[in-house]
């Protein structure tokens, strides 16, 4: 048995794969191995797979018969895997040299369930090479601390981090609480980490940025259709929803984080699709899966009649945000004055949308006393952003549009 088993799910990825199989093998660590699972790729993956396999003995090459996916690569690898630990790296991505090291002495010294570690975020066709902001800036989990997951997540007021890399996995954990991705959809890694931190007993989370993501134009993440992307953040959504009426349904403490996690998730989905009906009859191989997916078509609309009747209050409406959820905002508030959208910085943003402007918030100062900002922006800063408006002298801003469930 090694002490860590690296797994890499490959389609298609011979332009990195090198990269990402040198940072693997090259690691300042002893007794590992790697298990690479080709999901049928039609490149060279396989044959740069075939000829590392050849010249390293700690590396197993799995080859798929069909496509899969990355959640069926993942679950295979773990099936076949035989050791303490486990970390899950993309075939675009790459390891600091230290990482096993790291997590591996870190684990040992305080008998972790899991470590979870810092990323960096490398833009393709670029040289900037900086922290990534949502695993940095916007996290919430302790650091240095050793924490149950539920007081973790309780204590990042429902913060979930929804990525399974990054993250040293007891192999134990995994195999006694019957942990497996949702095979077949995208996503998979979004209930996959829920149930990580519903298991675990003991994390610690590190400073360490020992995990590099590519941000390139044509991964699996950026050029997933809109109906493949709603339908695996469905799933998730289902699958987090199923943890909460099934084995935490009595558990008052792990309920009432899931239920916050829950209200994050389904916020996203009615942001990122606005019209989630303008895609029919979406076609699930799960009945429950189905069922919810016709729950969220019959959602109702941002805004209830009495919000609504507030907003007729005020002479002009300003949108602060000017993405999905803004413009969701403004589809439900046509028969208002909604005078324009309003930014941070242009920084890129187009200077209108649906024939109203978008502004910075600066230009809007002869509207201070007359008009409601309503902030629709996904992120856990709206409360600062109002607080920052109010001291700015804008006397009516609401944020209750994200707030709903």
């Amino acid at each position: 048995m090694s002490k860590v088993s690296i797994i890499i799910s490959v389609y298609n990825s011979e332009k990195y794969l090198k990269k990402c199989l040198d940072s693997a093998v090259q690691q300042e660590f002893e007794d590992f191995d790697i298990i690479c699972v080709d999901d049928h790729s039609i490149d060279g993956s396989l044959e740069i797979l075939s000829e590392y396999e050849k010249q390293y003995g700690n590396i197993t090459v799995i080859k798929n018969d069909s496509n899969r996916g990355v959640a069926y690569c993942r679950n295979r690898a773990i099936e076949r895997a035989k050791s303490e630990y486990v970390l899950f790296l993309d075939s675009d991505d790459w390891f600091e040299r230290d990482t096993l090291k790291i997590t591996y002495e870190q684990a040992v010294k305080d008998q972790l369930d899991m470590v979870i570690f810092q990323m960096k975020l490398l833009y393709e066709n670029s040289n900037l090479e900086k922290n990534f902001e949502t695993y940095t800036k916007k996290s919430k989990y302790p650091t240095g601390s050793i924490s149950n997951g539920i007081d973790m997540l309780r204590d990042s007021n429902g913060w979930l981090d929804m990525r399974c890399t990054s993250k040293l996995i007891s192999l134990k954990m995994l195999r006694d609480n019957g942990i497996y991705f949702t095979e077949g959809y995208v996503h998979e890694d979004n209930a996959y980490s829920l149930k990580l931190m519903l298991a675990a007993k003991r994390i610690k989370v590190i400073d360490d940025a020992l995990y590099v993501y590519l941000r390139r134009n044509n991964s699996i993440t950026t050029v997933t259709n809109e109906v493949q992307r709603l339908k695996g953040n469905i799933v998730a959504y289902a699958d987090m929803m199923r943890l909460l009426l099934g084995k935490y349904h009595d558990d008052q403490d792990a309920a009432r984080i899931l239920a916050q996690i829950l209200d994050r998730k389904y916020n996203f989905i009615i942001s990122d699709y606005p019209d989630i009906k303008s895609y029919g009859e979406v076609e699930f191989d799960n009945p429950y899966y189905q069922h919810i997916y016709h729950c969220l078509k019959q959602s109702q609309g941002l805004f209830s009649k009495d919000e609504i009747e507030y907003f007729k209050k005020f002479e002009q409406i300003i949108i602060y945000g000017a993405g999905k959820l803004g413009k969701r905002v403004l589809r439900e508030l046509r028969e208002l004055n909604v005078v324009g959208f309003a930014v941070s910085a242009m920084n890129g943003n187009t200077s209108i949308i649906e024939n109203i402007p978008v502004k910075t918030i600066d230009e809007y100062a002869d509207y201070k006393e007359t008009a409601l900002v309503i902030i629709a922006i996904v992120s856990d800063e709206r409360r600062e952003i109002k607080e920052l408006l109010v001291e700015q002298g804008f006397g009516n801003v609401y944020i209750g549009v994200h707030e709903r469930g």
